[in-house]
Formats: C-alpha cells, sequence, structure tokens
C-alpha cells in the first residue's frame, strides 16, 4: 500500500524559525483516524534509542528498537515470520523481533512466549512475534518492535501535549482520498483540538499567531518519497538517501559516457582518410548512403555491447567493494537494471556513432578514388570544439574535487567553541545508579584524567529544544535548545564564559538559574542579560517556572556544521527545569594517555557498572563521524574526476598520434632545414594547450556556481579561492603537456630519412 500511506510532518513557522519536521505531537494521530473518513488507519512510531536488553545472565545494548502503535504491522507489510500481526503489538510490554535478535539471545530456540527485560528497571516483554529484518534502503530500521500500549511518554505523560513533537506518525488513506482536500483540513483540526495547548505556549491567542503568517500544521508526505526527498526534513527512524547527491553521480556519470563518446567521435572523424577508400569502393559497387550510415552505427553499437559487457562485471566488482568498504549499499543486478543499462547503451552507441556515419557516408566516390579528399576546416574545427568540451568537462571536475577537499579540511579546522581533543565520553553513566557520584569522583582523583564532568548531553550527540518565554514584557516565546550539566561541565568542555558566572556549589540557588550563550542574547535582544528570568512553561501541562539568568558563555557548536548555532541554554543538572538521566561521563585526560584511562575507566565501570555494557567514545571522533559521508563523497569523486581525466587523455593521445602522423614529412622536412627538437615539440604543441586555456577559461564558471551550490548545505563553509582555479588550469596543463609530450618528442627526435624517403 505505499501509494497511500503517508509520512504526516509538521509544518511550522514560529519565531523565525520555520521549516518541515519529521516528528508530530501524539494526539494528531488518533485525531485524524478519528475525525476524517479519508483515513483508513494511522499508526505511530516512537524512537527508544540506546536500550539495554538482558536475557539471563546475558546483557546487550541495542540501538534500534522502536515503540510503536498495534496497528504498524497491518499499515505495513513488514512480513511476520510467526505471530499474527493483528494482535501482536496489542498487549502492553509485548515486542516483536527479528531474526538476528531472535538468534542473538535465543539461539536456534523458538522465542515466542519468551521474555526480555528492556531498560535499566529490567520491564520483562513478552516476544509475541518475529518480524523479517527491514530492507536496508528502508528509512524504518529496527530490531525491536516495542508495543506502544501504556507507553509513559507518549500515552501518559504527553498525550495531551500539540508541542512535544518526538512522535512519527502514518496514515494509510482510502483509496478515493483526496489529499489536497484532506490537507486543508489540518488547521480547522489544530484549532479545534490544539489551540488551547498552543496559546500557553506562543504567548498569543491561536487566531493571532495564524493571522500574523504563524504555522502548526501536519502535512503529508508521499511514503515513496521519504526516504531521497527529505535531507531538510529529517527522519529518526533509520538513514535516509539524497536526491542531490544521486542527481550529482548521475551527472559525473553522464559527463563520462560524453568524454568517450566525443573520443570517438574525435578519432572516427580525424582517421576519415584510412576509410575513405573503402566508401568510395562500397559506393561505387552500388552501396546506398544509408546502407554505409547503418553500417558505421552498427559498428559503434559493438563497441559500445562489448563495453556493456566489460562495464557490468566491472560494476558487480564495485558494488562488492563499496559494501564492504564504505557501506554503502547498493543492490545487485536485476532485470530493470539490465534493461536500463541497454537502453543506456543503445543511445551512447548512437550518439558515438552518428556524426562519424554521416560524416564518412558523405564521401563523393569520384573524389575519394582520386586521393583528393579533404577533411575540410568543419571538420577540424569540430574535432577542436569537441576537445574543448572534453578538456572543459574535465578541468570542472578537477576544480570541484580541490574545493570539495578544501571544504573538508576547512571543517576539520573550524573552531568550534570548545575542546574536542583528548575528550573520553561514557554514555549511559546513569547505569551506576547510587554509584555514579563515586565513579565520578574515583575518576577525577586520578592524575592521567584532568577533570570529569555530568551532563544530559554532550555537543554532537543532540538536544532538547523547548519553548521558553521572558518574564518581563509582552515578549512572544521563543525557542532555546538546552542542555544540563554539572559544576564541572564547563571547564571539563573548555568553553569560555563572556560574562556573568558559570554554575558554583557556593550558590544553592542555582538550580534555578540559567547560562545562556551569545546567539541567545544576540536574538532576545538582551543589552544587559544578567538577572534577567525566563519562565518554562514544558515540565507540565499547567505549572510555569522560572530560571534567572547568571552568565553567558562564547558560542560553541552542539550539532553538525551542517547547521547554524542556535539559541542555546545550560541549566543546571537535575535542577528545576525537567528532569533527564545524565547519561554523559565526560572525562578530559592528559595528552598520550588515553590507553590508560580507557583502561582505567574499564575497571571503574567493572565495579560500578552493576554488570551492563561500557560505552565509550572519544569527542573529537564522534565530531569526524559527522562528516563520513562528504569524506567517502570527496573520495568518490576524486576517483571519478581521474577516470574522466584518464578517458579524456586517452582520446587526446589519439588525436595527438594522429596529429604526428599526418605531419610526419612536414616534421622530417623542418628537421632537415634546421629545426630544433624543442621548436618540433612546441609547434606540435601550442594548438592542444591553446585549447585547454579555452576550456580552463569555460571550466571555471561551471565550477565556481555547482561548488556554490554544494556549500550551501554547510553553515561552516571555506571560501572559493582564486588559488584553486590556478591549481586546476596547471594541473591540466600538465596532465595535457605529459599526455602529448611521448608522441611530440617521439616525432621530433626521428630520423628525418625515415619520413622523406617515401617522396
Amino acid at each position: 500500500n505505499a501509494n497511500r500511506i503517508y509520512r504526516v510532518n509538521l509544518d511550522y513557522n514560529y519565531n523565525g524559525e520555520a521549516g518541515i519536521g519529521a516528528n508530530t505531537p501524539p494526539p494528531v494521530a488518533n485525531r485524524l483516524v478519528t475525525d476524517y473518513p479519508e483515513v483508513e488507519a494511522t499508526t505511530r512510531v516512537y524512537h527508544e534509542g540506546n536500550t539495554m536488553v538482558r536475557y539471563q545472565e546475558a546483557a546487550f545494548d541495542e540501538d534500534d528498537i522502536l515503540s510503536v502503535d498495534s496497528t504498524f504491522l497491518t499499515v505495513f507489510d513488514f512480513p511476520l515470520l510467526e505471530g499474527d500481526a493483528a494482535t501482536a503489538l496489542t498487549a502492553p510490554n509485548s515486542i516483536v523481533i527479528t531474526p538476528t535478535i531472535a538468534q542473538k539471545y535465543f539461539g536456534d530456540q523458538s522465542p515466542l512466549g519468551k521474555t526480555l527485560l528492556l531498560w535499566e528497571y529490567q520491564i520483562p516483554c513478552q516476544v509475541t512475534g518475529v518480524v523479517a529484518s527491514p530492507p536496508q534502503n528502508s528509512h524504518i530500521q529496527f530490531d525491536i518492535l516495542y508495543s506502544m500500549t501504556g507507553h509513559y511518554l507518549v500515552e501518559r505523560r504527553f498525550d495531551w501535549s500539540w508541542i512535544w513533537c518526538q512522535v512519527t506518525t502514518y496514515a494509510l488513506l482510502h483509496e478515493d482520498a483526496n489529499l489536497p482536500a484532506l490537507e486543508a483540513k489540518m488547521p480547522a483540526m489544530v484549532e479545534q483540538h490544539g489551540s488551547k495547548v498552543l496559546e500557553q505556549f506562543i504567548g498569543s491567542s491561536y487566531q493571532d499567531f495564524v493571522a500574523t503568517g504563524g504555522r502548526w500544521f501536519p502535512t503529508f508526505q508521499p511514503l515513496t518519497e521519504v526516504y531521497l526527498h527529505s535531507v531538510n526534513i529529517g527522519n529518526q527512524l533509520g538513514s535516509l538517501g539524497d536526491i542531490n547527491y544521486l542527481y550529482i553521480f548521475a551527472v559525473v556519470a553522464v559527463l563520462m559516457l560524453l568524454v568517450a563518446a566525443i573520443n570517438f567521435m574525435n578519432l572516427a572523424t580525424a582517421r576519415a582518410t584510412q576509410r575513405a577508400k573503402e566508401v568510395g569502393i562500397r559506393k561505387t559497387l552500388g552501396s546506398r548512403k544509408r546502407q554505409l550510415q547503418w553500417q558505421f552505427l552498427v559498428e559503434s553499437l559493438t563497441y559500445v555491447t562489448l563495453a556493456l559487457l566489460l562495464a557490468l562485471c566491472m560494476a558487480e566488482v564495485a558494488r562488492m567493494v563499496l559494501e564492504t568498504t564504505i557501506s554503502l549499499y547498493l543492490p545487485p543486478l536485476s532485470l530493470s537494471l539490465l534493461g536500463y543499462a541497454l537502453g543506456i547503451a543503445f543511445v551512447v552507441g548512437l550518439l558515438a556513432g552518428s556524426y562519424p556515419a554521416l560524416y564518412l557516408s558523405a564521401f563523393s566516390p569520384a573524389t575519394v578514388l582520386k586521393g583528393t579528399i579533404n577533411t575540410g576546416r568543419s571538420a577540424g574545427r569540430l574535432r577542436q570544439g569537441l576537445v574543448v568540451l572534453q578538456f572543459a568537462i574535465s578541468i570542472s571536475l578537477i576544480i570541484c574535487t580541490l574545493l570539495m577537499q578544501q571544504q573538508l579540511d576547512y571543517l576539520q579546522q573550524v573552531n568550534l567553541g570548545f575542546d574536542k581533543e583528548n575528550v573520553l565520553v561514557v554514555s549511559r553513566a546513569e547505569r551506576a545508579g547510587s554509584e555514579l557520584a563515586t565513579l565520578k569522583q574515583m575518576l577525577a582523583d586520578r592524575s592521567e584524567v584532568a577533570s570529569v564532568a555530568l551532563s544530559s548531553e554532550v555537543p554532537g550527540s543532540g538536544d532538547h529544544t523547548d519553548f521558553y518565554q521572558l518574564r518581563e514584557g509582552d515578549q512572544e516565546n521563543f525557542l532555546l535548545s538546552a542542555l544540563q550539566g554539572d559544576y564541572d561541565w564547563l571547564a571539563t568542555m573548555g568553553i569560555q564564559m563572556r560574562e556573568g558566572r558559570y554554575f558554583s556549589r557556593d550558590f544553592p540557588s542555582d538550580s534555578s538559574a540559567v547560562v545562556l550563550n551569545e546567539t541567545a542574547v544576540r536574538q532576545l535582544q538582551l543589552e544587559d542579560p544578567i538577572g534577567k528570568v525566563i519562565t518554562y512553561p514544558g515540565a507540565c501541562g499547567n505549572c510555569v517556572q522560572e530560571f534567572t539568568v547568571i552568565g553567558v558563555v562564547e558560542d560553541f557548536n552542539t550539532t553538525s556544521l551542517h547547521n547554524p548555532i542556535h539559541p542555546f541554554a545550560l541549566f543546571l543538572y537535575h535542577d528545576k527545569n525537567y528532569y533527564v538521566d545524565a547519561p554523559y561521563l565526560t572525562l578530559r585526560i592528559a595528552p598520550n594517555k588515553a590507553a590508560s584511562v580507557i583502561a582505567l575507566v574499564e575497571d571503574a565501570w567493572t565495579t560500578y557498572g552493576q554488570g551492563t555494557p561500557l560505552q565509550y567514545s572519544f569527542l573529537d571522533q564522534n565530531f569526524a563521524s559527522m562528516f563520513a559521508w562528504e569524506q567517502q563523497l570527496g573520495r568518490l569523486f576524486t576517483l571519478f574526476t581521474g577516470l574522466t581525466i584518464l578517458v579524456a587523455c586517452l582520446g587526446l593521445l589519439g588525436l595527438v598520434a594522429y596529429t604526428v602522423e599526418k605531419r610526419t614529412k612536414e616534421i622530417g622536412i623542418r628537421k632537415v632545414l634546421g629545426a630544433s627538437v624543442a621548436s618540433i615539440v612546441s609547434m606540435l604543441s601550442q594548438s592542444f594547450v591553446k585549447l585547454m586555456l579555452i576550456a580552463l577559461l569555460v571550466a571555471i564558471p561551471i565550477g565556481y556556481y555547482a561548488m556554490q551550490e554544494w556549500l550551501q548545505n554547510f553553515a561552516y563553509r571555506t571560501d572559493i579561492s582564486f588559488w584553486v582555479f590556478l591549481l586546476a588550469g596547471l594541473a591540466a596543463l600538465a596532465i595535457t603537456l605529459f599526455t602529448i609530450s611521448y608522441q611530440s618528442i617521439k616525432a621530433a627526435v626521428a630520423n628525418p630519412v625515415d619520413s622523406l624517403r617515401n617522396e
């Protein structure tokens, strides 16, 4: 039912923040299926994050646990291998697992009816079904499906909230549903059921909010578009593809094929004199022009067919290499892919063979057989134009490759606002329970550890965004990203204070204090922020909490460098704001002490970790992993650029060989008359160098525009420097001279007697 399933996104515009988000408030699903006959069924999904799972004495961390409504397995058709899809997820604390999980915990035994203990609370969950693992190209990935029935957050704590947008909602529409008409009803649904809750947060009436351009409306995205068209929307349930990168690789592939086709046309027309007599004889013996055209086209198609067979073998090898080296899943060859490949091969064969077929078949037999054929200026100009096009493509790719690498290097050097080096992060530290404070102090007392801190998140892991309000004046609610840290967190992270102070044990009132970043102060237009009070109404449905600003920190990045710095607030760990477990224990370690500190943490966790798995990572590696795809993209793009240049050089080499052969006697005469080797090499090279320089002028604006568009994906981006274009030009010049040097020098040093003795 993919053509009838839609992900329900949230179209929002509030306080300067606008966009489309992949999550919705919990009540949306029930309202859709209850109030709108167009909706046949809905299902909600909540990603539980990293969760500990126990069975008997074994304990493992599982990352892909989804809490889902009982309708999940009927809205979607993930095949159930054991159990009943209609009832498997109806009872509280029931779970459906994949075969991988079944084998991991139960071996060859049937898992049905067995119990796994989930979370640190060791909640008993009964296995009621086994579901096939989702395909790798699905945007919904899971190992365990947990029944949403009675879920603490979704169905009890935030079931009333139209602000808490943490569930992903899907709707199955009826066959005859009118989607535009349904979407048009969404503002009225929000006004009827959610306006009172929203008014509490937006600080004005719902009607005024909408009248001034505000939006908080569900919108529908076809399921078939989610995977490749959600880069700016997001997805908490698995990975996403990016249609833009598919376009990039498709363009590069087309350019490579175009360069190869240009080579074929260039060499075929350049060698026209060698086939001219064949054409003349065939025409004299009665061959028609159309027959000759088909002959040359069939020859071109034959070459391409042989190339296709080789390409299929190479593609299968490349597929396996990419899957094992960079975890890039590519589907194996199928009949549909083979059909596409045959179609592409046919088009390329016609493209490459069309001009040579028309050009060669047009020769006059009388002129050809007299030996007076002249390929003319038009053919030469066409070849020159095609050479310029080849090198413009190649130089454009060189420019793009250099700028990609420059941007990736720049991202590694950007000042993040904190010191990410020599920072070890222990995740899920709350598993130490009542021993957590003892664990922290024990680690802090070691000489290898400079400082230790607890926090609800660390930069790069995410943060909690919610609505706040200034107590003074009529300021509307505003969004703040928030993090809770203890007294030692700021020093451990190396973040600098701009004004005021950080939390201190000397001030018990700091449990009601907040520290803002510079961006928050700037956007709130606080000339004197210290002492200002912000209120937080989101801890419950009808209560408001107040926090006094005691300090301002310099801006620092909490998310990927694709995004700009947002208004940010630091609260004291376990303050009066909202309770969040502190799953991160952050250690700043002495340089070159990583191995000993890891051993220390492992030993300490054995004592204090209560038998739970230990999770740790280094902060600099976590940030580097955010750009793993861009790094892979850069390597792939460099590879494709190299292949394109290689193909272009092969064509250039053929043209140089033909030029040398055509001018052999001229070269011999020049040498007899005293020309030097250098002057002959210069004579043969200058025409190709001129073409390369023209190609450079064409390529510069193309490469500049392409990279400007790509760099828009980053909030932090390098400047496009002049030296990149200069380096690309020098590289292209070096490649050109290297390619033509062998044939040019070989012709220049040849004995003129050998070239003139046939005269």
